[in-house]
Order: C-alpha cells, then structure tokens, then sequence
C-alpha cells in the first residue's frame, strides 16, 4: 500500500475544521497581543467549536480509514495543546501586561492543558 502524502491530509473535512479552529486560534493570539481582549475571546470560543464539530463530522463521516482517524486524531491534540493551553496563557500574559509575575499563571495553564491532553490521548474519555 502506498503512503498517503501529507497535502491528501488536508482534503480530508475534520481536519480542515481542525485547521479552521487553529486559525481561529492565531487570530485569538494576534487579538491577545494587540490587545483587543474581546475579539481574542471570540476566536477562542470559535476555536471551541470547531474542536467540537471535528470531532462531529469525523465520527460521522463514511469512509474514513483508521489511518485517516490516527492523523485526525494526532492533529486535533497538537492543535488543541495550542488552543487551550499557549492561547489562554498569551492571553494572560498580555492581560497583565507581560509582567513576568504572569508567567507563573501562563506556564500552569499550559503545563495543565499538556497533562490533561496527555492523559485523555492515553485513556480516552471514561464516564464513570
């Protein structure tokens, strides 16, 4: 079987949702540096929910091989260490005018969203 290019990636829907929800996130992360707090709020909740809706349509989506759900899935956990951990930690750190008393917050969110990512990769979501 021949190896997939990266580019055949990108035609897949979810991970174009996926792209869409990071680029979402960088428009959050320009708006947090500039400092336009509303609209970087924006792109986080619109970052939110094209997690959400990726995740949607891959699960419903016909046809998908196990390798395309591996890519998928790999992609979503890169995007999401940077939409919910680097994202709200500019965001702190621009909120408090990069103060380095802010790093403390911003290097907790990220190493939360590290671990919490970590732990869902290895375990998946288990109701109890």
């Amino acid at each position: 079987m021949k190896q997939p290019t990266i580019l055949s990636y990108v035609k897949d829907i979810p991970n174009l949702l996926s792209l869409s929800g990071l680029a979402c996130t960088l428009l959050a992360i320009y708006f947090s540096i500039t400092g336009l707090y509303e609209a970087a709020m924006i792109g986080m909740v619109w970052a939110v929910g094209f997690d959400w809706a990726d995740g949607l349509v891959a699960r419903k989506l016909k046809g998908r091989t196990s390798t395309d759900a591996k890519f998928g899935g790999q992609l979503d956990v890169l995007i999401d260490i940077v939409s919910y951990g680097v994202t709200p930690a500019i965001l702190l750190l621009s909120y408090g005018n990069f103060e380095p008393l802010f790093l403390i917050g911003a290097f907790i969110m990220v190493a939360a969203a590290a671990i919490r990512l970590s732990y869902f990769s290895t375990y998946g979501l288990q109701l109890m």
